[in-house]
């Protein structure tokens, strides 16, 4: 697995040219059941999560890191940190399966020659086996099964991840469901609410609720044509927009959304933030599954 290197030397992963951090500070590193632990390297100022200093620490969205008394990064998103883990293990992996299979193809290749077929016959099964390969690779990894989703039920799942739900209020319309993956909106979801929890120290409100189909934003949005619900998350803090998904943090003052308007999109919906007045309003709108009749 892939450990990521936080610290001032340049080489790290996640590189803070600031004198208040160590060369090499603090590491991350991806558990067996896919949770993240902070571990410190020794460093000279300390390791901090919420203002705690930590040996270890098992992260959460949301969670501030920080690095000595004044450098602090907010945990933005999972998916980054999981997909630089995963694009290294998947970089690792292919490498040594080219490796072998090429290995044994020069075994198997020179074994058919040594019998007597003929170049040309050993050269047209390479290329038939290059080109079965590449189908395969087009074909792709199947996708998360799509299922009627209750929104109700995906605002229950976001109660039960958050740690502390004592600014949290949540409400939802009974009988609002949508079509697609049920793990990947509550991950959507949960982005959004750690990243208006991470905004400021009020309240954060999580609703569920159907679109009035006047409603001016669907028409802009392109989305009048059918019936949506939308998620609304409401806080009282008001903090730009960070706009680069390959970064796993954003900095201090910046919310990242890039991930979950990913996941939105992929079903087919629209995310789309509104800030002002010190108060932040995040929408997901979703398509709603139609009964027949």
């Amino acid at each position: 697995t892939h450990t990521i290197i936080l610290g001032r030397d340049p080489a790290c992963d996640v590189h803070l040219d600031d004198r208040r951090v160590s060369r090499q500070h603090a590491r991350i590193e991806p558990e067996d059941d896919g949770s993240l632990l902070l571990v410190d390297n020794g460093s000279s100022n300390g390791t901090y999560v919420n203002g705690e200093e930590v040996g270890s620490h098992h992260l959460a969205l949301g969670d501030r890191i920080g690095l000595g008394k004044g450098v602090q990064l907010t945990v933005a998103s999972f998916g980054s940190l999981h997909e630089r883990t995963v694009a290294s293990q998947r970089a690792a992996a292919a490498h040594r399966v080219a490796h072998e299979a090429g290995t044994a193809f020069s075994a198997l290749f020179e074994g058919m020659l040594a019998r007597g077929a003929t170049p040309e016959v050993v050269a047209e099964l390479a290329r038939e086996g290059l080109e079965a390969a590449r189908t395969l690779a087009r074909t792709g990894a199947p996708r998360a099964e799509v299922q009627d989703i209750d929104l109700a039920q995906v605002l229950s799942a976001i109660e039960e991840a958050l740690d502390d739900t004592s600014r949290v209020t949540i409400d939802a319309e009974p009988e609002l469901e949508v079509s697609g993956d049920p793990e990947g909106l509550v991950q959507a979801v949960l982005e959004v609410v750690a990243a208006a929890l991470a905004a400021g120290p009020g309240p954060v409100t999580v609703e569920a609720g159907l679109v009035d189909p006047d409603e001016r934003s669907l028409r802009k949005l392109w989305l009048a044509d059918v019936p949506h619900a939308v998620i609304r998350v409401r806080d009282a803090g008001e903090m730009p927009v960070w706009e680069h998904p390959e970064e796993p943090f954003a900095p201090e003052g910046h919310r990242d959304l890039s991930l979950a308007a990913g996941i939105v999109r992929a079903h087919e919906g629209r995310l789309v933030v509104h800030s002002s007045g010190g108060a932040t309003t995040v929408r997901i709108y979703l398509p709603l599954v139609l009964s027949e009749g």
